[in-house]
C-alpha cells in the first residue's frame, strides 16, 4: 500500500462508520463483546488488545496507529511504550488485514493497521 491508498482506505471506512455504525468508545469492558462496528485507536496498550477485538462485531473495522520501536531514535519515550516491528500485525492476524505498513521518516515512526473481523 502507498500512503495514498491508506488516506483513501481510511477515509472510506471513517465515511462508512459516520454513516451507520456504533464507534468504540476509549474505555472497553469484557460486557463489549461483538458491539463495535468501527475502532479507532492510537494509544498502545497491550492488555486491551483482547478486548478490542472481541469487542469487534462481525464484519466490524479496526483502524489502529501508534509509535513503532525506530521512534526511540526521535523521542526519549520508554520502550514498553512502543511497539517491535510487526507486533501491530501480529497482535490481530486472526483478523483480515486490509492494510499494514511501518513508517520511519524524518522523525517519524509508527505503524498502521486496518482490519475486519
Amino acid at each position: 500500500f502507498t500512503n495514498l491508498d491508506f488516506i483513501y482506505i481510511y477515509i472510506y471506512i471513517y465515511i462508512i462508520a459516520a454513516q451507520s455504525f456504533t464507534i468504540a468508545q476509549p474505555q472497553l469492558r469484557e460486557s463489549a463483546a461483538s458491539r463495535f462496528s468501527f475502532f479507532k485507536e492510537y494509544f498502545l496498550d497491550r492488555k486491551i488488545f483482547p478486548s478490542i477485538k472481541s469487542a469487534l462485531k462481525p464484519g466490524g473495522l479496526i483502524f489502529y496507529e501508534t509509535f513503532t520501536v525506530d521512534y526511540l531514535k526521535y523521542s526519549s519515550f520508554k520502550r514498553e511504550w512502543v511497539l517491535e516491528h510487526n507486533e501491530l500485525l501480529d497482535a490481530f492476524n486472526e483478523l483480515r488485514i486490509l492494510g499494514y505498513r511501518e513508517v520511519d521518516t524524518n522523525d517519524k515512526a509508527f505503524a498502521s493497521l486496518i482490519a475486519l473481523k
